[in-house]
């Protein structure tokens, strides 16, 4: 099923559909972009569509599914970036970023009574296809990036699926969040 999750109109049709099968048992806000790398390459617009991808529509689908979560007594994972714990650039997703990471940890305080758990994934850089074109205007990136980093690793898409599939199981049953101020 399609769904515009910067519309709050159509996460609410989705949910209902969603929904109309079954209970909701864990969400994973996994969606996000950045455009500009610099608050001079930005314009209010740019701005406004990076905070709506990377934070507003996790608060829309977190509303959208929160009853279903509270009789599941459910999960919440949600995929934040190391942008939002330190500074690396593209100011508006890092920001939406530490807003998704505040979200997470409030939704962690004011639902845990409901039994639903909030936990955030901030990996630093995945090797996804959003970096295709960064790699073909600079086949080094990776290796550029990697000196943030003290293992000097690009995470691949499984490690942090691993972790999300670690913190929505019920292994995991307490909320057990940590981040580390270097990356």
């Amino acid at each position: 099923m399609l769904c515009d999750i910067t519309d709050n109109s159509q996460v609410q049709e989705m949910a209902q559909k969603v929904l109309a099968l079954g209970e909701v048992h864990t969400l994973v806000n996994n969606a996000g972009a950045a455009w500009a790398g610099s608050l001079q390459d930005m314009s209010p617009e740019l701005w406004k569509r990076e905070i709506t991808l990377n934070l507003d529509a996790g608060f829309f689908c977190f509303h959208a599914f929160e009853e279903s979560l509270k009789r599941t007594r459910g999960s919440v994972v949600n995929i934040a970036s190391v942008n939002g714990l330190s500074i690396f650039g593209n100011p508006a997703y890092s920001s939406a970023k530490a807003g998704l990471i505040h979200l997470t940890r409030s939704i962690a305080v004011e639902y845990g009574k409901f039994g639903i758990r909030a936990n955030a994934v901030a990996p630093g850089t995945v090797r996804t296809r959003a970096w295709e074109t960064r790699v073909e205007a600079n086949p080094q990136v990776f290796e550029q990036a990697m000196r943030w980093y003290p293992l000097k690793h690009v995470i691949e898409p499984e490690d942090v699926a691993n972790a999300v599939g670690f913190l929505s199981s019920q292994t995991c049953l307490a909320r057990s969040f940590s981040q580390s101020e270097h990356y």
